[in-house]
């Protein structure tokens, strides 16, 4: 028996059982202009949306393998460790007598305060009591911590039936980050994923997202630790409702077809096929990815093979973990018939691949501000502002908030050093593993056409204020957000 899963554009595909009554996965993989102009290189735009939807009533809870990791370093001073302790008290609360649990904390040292457990076996008595004795003290060994995290979810390897997740929070840089990514590769091979909330001003943002981005997790940040219990409370009910795992975009290139820029995700590279990994999926969950293309096109009237685009994911909805698979073919007609090329363009999506442009511009600015390239990066923040603000004509008022803070943080920038000069931009740059590689201009409104590129190591990083430590966070978590991540 097959399962045919509807995708947004009209077209079905059929995968393998289990027979799910609706469709539960969808996408929708639309190019910018079914025509590209012949015999010469131009663009084309790919905008790909996932997204993983359950209706309410066929919702199960699914079981859980949990290892909370908590910092009590020095820096988790007044109400931040009460406040992490009271979320952790909250979450204890929802397990169920099947779920396992492990409670971690660490300081300069490690210590498992709970084993992976069931628990209707824990001593609530004494777990409580090794949670309200612990005091701030000492540095941040995250990755001890989440290697002793990673060994005790693995104790109970039950893929079919749980959901696995490493929830990591911290409120300071990790004393060692060098195996920090190891780490969530080795977890990710297991399939558990690693949510890391970042506490404060002086986390470090972009690490604890690139683990999250490999492991398949997600990264928070929490501006106030009043706030952690509803974090974690939300990562709990995300977990209980798993519709996917191991969600992942291939896409392989046709000739003559070069990836200039992947926005959405961390992409890996091989030839001319490149993927991009979604992790779990759940219910509500929509996952915004897109590609900008260079086109060598044929003569007048060739057919252009643009790419295959598959998405595949494990089932957790029913827990079978049975491997399924989507496939959309992307393709366009080469023409001299500039009118007909302009009258194609599919405004939709040039419009949702330049915003994601624009957020990207917005975190490249911000890593410039931070190598002491102030300039630049005040140059990047309003450019990045700017095109938001172009192609978000007709969205709701709450997406003017990247365009907004992105000039907010611009405008602190001058109380900061004097501005570096700028140098032209060679045009080098390695997609391999990386998001929003630019080595192209832009398409439609707000392109970015000959750009400056930071100055050379002579920029001194600016010591910046709590305050603005605090705005960059805020940007960044984001530029991840506009794209679901």
């Amino acid at each position: 028996m097959t399962l045919v899963v509807w995708l947004g554009f009209g077209c079905a595909a059929s995968i393998s059982e289990p027979v799910a009554p609706p469709a539960l996965v969808s996408w929708d993989v639309v190019p910018s202009n079914p025509y590209v102009e012949a015999e010469v290189a131009s663009e084309e735009l790919v905008s790909i949306v996932v997204t993983a939807d359950m209706p309410d009533e066929l919702i199960e809870r699914k079981l859980l393998n949990v290892s909370l990791v908590i910092d009590h370093s020095g820096s988790m001073t007044g109400e931040q460790l009460d406040d992490a302790k009271r979320a952790v008290e909250a979450v204890l609360k929802t397990l169920r007598d099947d779920d396992r649990v492990s409670i971690i904390a660490f300081s300069s040292e490690v210590e498992v305060l709970l084993p992976q457990t069931a628990w209707s076996e824990v001593d609530t008595v004494a777990l409580r009591a090794s949670l309200a004795a612990l005091q701030p003290r000492g540095t941040t060994d995250m990755y001890n911590a989440l290697t002793a995290a990673y060994s005790e979810l693995v104790k109970v390897w039950e893929p079919q039936q749980r959901v696995s997740r490493i929830v990591l929070l911290s409120d300071g840089e990790a004393n060692d980050p060098t195996y920090l990514p190891q780490i969530a590769q080795t977890a990710f091979s297991s399939g558990i994923a690693i949510t890391a909330m970042g506490l404060g001003p002086f986390h470090n943002e972009v690490m604890m997202a690139q683990m999250a981005d490999l492991s398949g997790g997600h990264y928070r940040f929490i501006e106030a630790s009043d706030n952690i219990g509803d974090f974690f409370m939300a990562e709990v009910q995300s977990m209980e409702q798993i519709i996917t795992h191991n969600a992942t975009l291939t896409f392989t290139l046709g000739p003559n077809v070069v990836a200039t820029q992947i926005y959405g995700g961390q992409a890996g590279m091989s030839g001319n096929q490149l993927s991009i990994y979604l992790g779990d999926m759940s219910s509500g969950e929509k996952r915004e990815v897109a590609l900008r293309l260079s086109v060598n096109a044929k003569a007048q009237g060739a057919h252009m093979e643009i790419a295959d685009a598959v998405l595949t994911w494990n089932d957790a909805a029913f827990e079978t973990n049975l491997p399924y698979r989507l496939t959309e073919y992307v393709g366009a007609e080469s023409t001299k018939d500039l009118a007909l090329i302009e009258s194609n363009i599919d405004t939709k999506v040039v419009q949702a691949v330049e915003r994601l442009h624009a957020s990207w511009e917005i975190e490249h600015a911000l890593n410039q501000v931070e190598a002491g390239n102030i300039d630049y990066g005040q140059q990047l923040l309003q450019q990045g502002a700017d095109r938001y603000r172009q192609n978000s004509i007709g969205l709701s008022d709450e997406d003017a908030g990247l365009p907004d803070l992105a000039e907010s943080i611009s405008t602190s920038l001058d109380s900061y050093a004097p501005p570096t000069a700028p140098v032209l931009y060679d045009g080098e740059l390695n997609l391999g593993g990386l998001e929003g590689v630019d080595i192209g201009g832009g398409y439609g409104a707000g392109s970015l056409g000959t750009k400056a590129s930071p100055a050379p190591a002579t920029a001194t990083a600016p010591k910046l204020s709590d305050a603005d430590l605090i705005q960059f966070k805020k940007a960044r978590a984001k530029t991840r957000a506009l794209s679901g991540r």
